[in-house]
């Protein structure tokens, strides 16, 4: 089961996008394609974080355990037709209405984000339309990456350091 420390990134990428915007958030997160992904320094600064993921072509969206999406760029606006406003505290499923090549809606168990929670790695999907807010089906790649927080990272094991030294 997905603990309150995990997290999935869901990258939407129009397919006229494709080949430009990807890897981008490969070095921002430092995934490298390992089953537990690790912050870089990029994504713990969260200045820098939300300067790169307000700014790049990618719809990005962080969904946490109960399936709440917690962030919404304004490029997955613009893919979507959802605002950020709107988009978070709802259910993901609520925005995120995908269909396959045959058009038929996708079922949980074809779900590329339900696929990366379930086997704890990056699920990528390139045949995968989604409806927009408006009722139109546009093709993406949608890629879905587990982020696991370790309970003991370095910024915790710094900010417990400092505080043992303070009170010894």
């Amino acid at each position: 089961a997905l603990s309150q420390s995990e997290l999935i990134l869901v990258q939407l990428i129009s397919e006229s996008f494709a080949e430009v915007g990807q890897g981008i958030l490969g070095k921002l997160f430092n995934t490298g394609g390992r089953q537990q992904p690790a912050f870089s320094d990029a994504a713990t600064d969260p200045l820098k974080a939300q300067i790169v993921i307000n700014t790049i072509s990618d719809g990005i969206a962080i969904i946490d355990a109960q399936g709440i999406i917690q962030l919404f760029n304004p490029a997955a606006e613009a893919l979507t037709g959802w605002k950020a406003s709107d988009a978070i505290s709802l259910d993901y499923r609520s925005i995120f209405n995908l269909y396959n090549n045959a058009g038929r809606p996708i079922e949980n168990a074809e779900n590329p984000m339900a696929q990366a929670l379930r086997a704890r790695q990056t699920v990528t999907n390139d045949k995968i339309y989604i409806e927009t807010a408006s009722g139109k089906r546009i093709q993406i790649l949608l890629k879905a990456t587990p982020i696991i927080r370790s309970q003991d990272s370095p910024s915790r094991r710094w900010h417990r350091d400092r505080l043992s030294r303070y009170y010894t």
